[in-house]
Order: structure tokens, then C-alpha cells, then sequence
């Protein structure tokens, strides 16, 4: 691949972790809000064990969330492309890099953090719907 192939893939990739990111955040405010709302309007005196299991899946959808935005550093590659490497203030790359090579890492290196991120996501979504049916149904 040429360097330009490798910059556009590495612009499309960080785009589409963005973009992610941006969907994790308007999904914890939503979901964050929806079971407020829940818990506002459907308040019973009788709850049983599935208002209970439905208020913990909530919890745990909303924990799979806010855990998917907590940054994990790790600074064990001396790749340039690689933001904190650049903190470090002993880390100086050397002349003989080879692009490609930096580029192809931090692609497959983003694209493994967009995925994981995307799983817990969906994961999250599975969690909450069916914790809000249940607390909906205990309700009833």
C-alpha cells in the first residue's frame, strides 16, 4: 500500500472510532434518562424479584457503558503514531521508522479498540432492553 492508501485508512478508522464513541455517549444519556423515567412512572409498592432484576441488568447495561469510555493506555509499543508515546519525555523515534509499518500497527490497533468498543455497545443495548421489559413486566 502506498502512503496515501495508508493515511486514508487511518483517517477512515479513527472516524469510525469517533463515531462510536459519540454513539456510546448519546446511548448512556438515553439510557440514563429512559430508566429515570421508568423508575418515575412506574413506581409500585409491590416489587418483586424481577423489578429488582431488571433495576441490576439496567445498572450493569448502564456499568458496560461508561466502562467502554474509560481510556486503557498502553504505552509497550514505540510506534510514533501512537499519541502518549509523545508524552513521555524520553521517547525519541528514532530516523530509521518505517511508516507503513507505524501506520499498518495503530490501524489494526484502532480498529481492535473500535470493535471491542462496538461489542460492549451492543452488549449494552441487549442488557438494557430486556432489564426494562423485565422491570416493566415485575411492575404490572
Amino acid at each position: 500500500m502506498t502512503k496515501e492508501q495508508f493515511e486514508f485508512l487511518y483517517k477512515d478508522v479513527c472516524d469510525w472510532l469517533k463515531f462510536i464513541e459519540t454513539k456510546i455517549t448519546v446511548l448512556l444519556t438515553f439510557e440514563t434518562g429512559l430508566f429515570y423515567f421508568v423508575l418515575k412512572e412506574f413506581v409500585s409498592s409491590r416489587k418483586n424479584c424481577l423489578y429488582y432484576l431488571g433495576i441490576f441488568g439496567t445498572v450493569i447495561s448502564l456499568a458496560f457503558l461508561i466502562y467502554t469510555l474509560i481510556p486503557r493506555i498502553n504505552k509497550s509499543n514505540t510506534n510514533p503514531f501512537y499519541f502518549m508515546n509523545w508524552a513521555d519525555k524520553n521517547f525519541n523515534p528514532t530516523n530509521k521508522i518505517d511508516i507503513s509499518k507505524c501506520y499498518e500497527n495503530q490501524i489494526r490497533d484502532l480498529a481492535i479498540v473500535a470493535k471491542r468498543k462496538s461489542d460492549m455497545m451492543t452488549k449494552s443495548i441487549v442488557i438494557f432492553i430486556l432489564s426494562i421489559i423485565v422491570t416493566i413486566i415485575s411492575i404490572l
